[in-house]
């Protein structure tokens, strides 16, 4: 076998991968900031300072220059269940352009995935963009959730609801409230996950440069039970007024069609909802009223296993059953195995086997059936994944079919 490009690096005795210390902010902000193609100034800085983890953030230094970033930090994610899960989230994997060692980003991703199984976590969950798609293909990742912008396009007239009741308010957008509401709804929305308030905080400071957004929240009998962040945007004439909806999270329907409606009847050209679920119900309640476009297929969390057993039995399955794998990962070997998933009335068990094999897959085509958004007949269907024969395979499916399509929202 030949040296792929992260066994290369891995020999480079100059590199190393430590803690960030305080001092040391600046400096990573700065790889960061070039390679997202943004300025580094005082309100970066200070919005990343109070959100930052100096006990899980890593920089790649080259001697004593720091190359290279990683973040992560502990949240919990919402697994079919539905059922919470602590994991990590990982992030913001950077390498200064002017470095040419070849590998660099595989040596920080494996070691922070290396950390994150001795710390006993099952896998670790991230958003990518798309020049690092390919990358995270091959080191066994794969996208778990999907969203669509949503453009709806109004007639000017308010839409009603028989049981809406409550009322929608101006609401400050540091409020505990919003924190509440996300949590609720994570609580029952398989692939959402809770970051820490601090996160949370430096994201939506992060994200209301330029334009300070606007929130609206729905309130009944007292308790806030949805809000919607939006920007109002002019086209380049100036002649049309769009509403950028940026996140729109909600507890029950009545909250969801109560801001929608607010939305709509705002006088606004166009309202785009940036991150909308798939199993979409407004346009079965809006009816002719609006007119409603679906964008393409976006990518919204994905998945990196560090411990199949642990995975496994993190989550919850619609019905008894069981199936051997063999898990295969080049990238981390030490996940690969062959292992027994048993499912009863018990829960489900887990456990090393040496058994005769029902489906043989990659780390990354088991990560894809976890949550649901891709079936285990379509993993068959690729070739990442081979059944020994019919049965194991229909097995394999039915153990992996969840009734709720997964959906993560936006980042924070």
């Amino acid at each position: 076998m030949t040296a792929s490009a992260y066994d290369r690096a891995d020999a480079v005795p100059a590199l190393t991968i430590r803690r960030v210390r305080p001092d040391e902010l600046t400096a990573f902000l700065r790889v960061l900031g070039d390679a997202y193609g943004r300025s580094v100034d005082d309100y970066f800085v200070d919005a990343w300072r109070g959100a930052f983890d100096y006990d899980r953030n890593r920089g790649l230094f080259l001697g004593d220059r720091l190359v290279g970033t990683g973040t992560s930090g502990l949240v919990s994610v919402t697994a079919p269940g539905p059922t919470t899960v602590s994991v990590a989230c990982t992030g913001n994997l950077t390498v200064d352009g002017a470095v040419t060692i070849p590998g660099l980003a595989e040596r920080m991703f494996r070691q922070q995935c290396r950390e994150h199984r001795d710390e006993g976590l099952p896998f670790v969950v991230f958003t990518v963009m798309d020049i690092m798609k390919k990358f995270h293909f091959r080191v066994g990742s794969a996208p778990v959730t999907e969203s669509v912008r949503l453009s709806l396009t109004p007639d000017r007239s308010p839409v009603a609801d028989g049981h809406v009741h409550g009322s929608v308010e101006d609401v400050p957008l540091g409020s505990a409230e919003l924190r509440d509401v996300h949590r609720d709804a994570a609580a029952t929305t398989v692939g959402m996950m809770i970051r820490e308030p601090a996160w949370m905080g430096a994201v939506r400071r992060l994200a209301a440069v330029p334009v300070r957004p606007e929130v609206w929240g729905y309130r009944e009998a007292g308790r806030l039970q949805g809000f919607a962040v939006f920007r109002p945007v002019s086209d380049s004439d100036g002649r049309r007024t769009v509403l950028v909806v940026d996140e729109l999270t909600t507890i029950g329907p009545a909250a969801c069609h109560a801001l929608v409606g607010r939305l709509l009847a705002s006088g606004a050209d166009q309202v785009v909802i940036e991150h909308w679920r798939l199993d979409d119900p407004l346009r079965i309640w809006l009816g002719d009223r609006v007119g409603v476009q679906r964008g393409p297929l976006r990518d919204g969390l994905w998945m990196r296993i560090l411990d199949v057993p642990g995975t496994l039995t993190s989550r919850q399955y619609a019905g008894a059953g069981q199936v051997t794998l063999e898990v295969a990962d080049r990238f981390l070997p030490e996940v690969s195995g062959r292992f027994l998933l048993e499912v009863d009335a018990d829960g489900p068990r887990c456990r090393p086997s040496r058994g005769p094999v029902d489906v043989r897959l990659t780390v990354g085509a088991l990560a894809a059936v976890y949550f649901g958004a891709t079936s285990g007949r379509a993993v068959l269907e690729s070739g990442r994944a081979v059944a020994s024969d019919v049965d194991a395979g229909k097995r394999f499916s039915a153990l992996f079919r969840t009734d709720q399509i997964p959906f993560s929202g936006p980042e924070w």
